[in-house]
């Protein structure tokens, strides 16, 4: 689904990362809002994947050479009692739709 959206500037959606997808007019960034895609002449934005609150975030990511999946940076914020916030970073692989998010196990 294509949409026009506007992002508000705030403290809370910071751009973390942009890059082409080579081949086209479009880039994908990522804010701490979700992952998104624009086309660099029509300016229209598709919603690739939203964060859940303020439980997630998506961050860093790179661009697989057949430009079919994203290996992005998910940080995940657990709040185990009053006083301890549980952080937890890793790398998940997801398609260009937004589905088939898989966890990569690193040793």
């Amino acid at each position: 689904m294509k949409t026009y959206i506007d992002i508000p500037y705030s403290d809370n959606s910071n751009v973390f990362d942009v890059h082409w997808i080579n081949g086209t007019e479009d880039f994908i960034w990522t804010n701490t809002n979700g992952i998104y895609k624009t086309n660099s002449l029509t300016h229209e934005t598709t919603i690739i994947k939203t964060d859940c609150g303020q439980a997630e975030n998506y961050g860093r990511f790179s661009i697989d050479n057949q430009n079919q999946k994203l290996y992005v940076q998910k940080t995940t914020y657990t709040e185990k009692d009053d006083e301890t916030l549980k952080i937890r970073s890793d790398i998940y692989s997801i398609n260009f739709d937004g589905g088939g998010e898989i966890r990569i196990n690193l040793p």
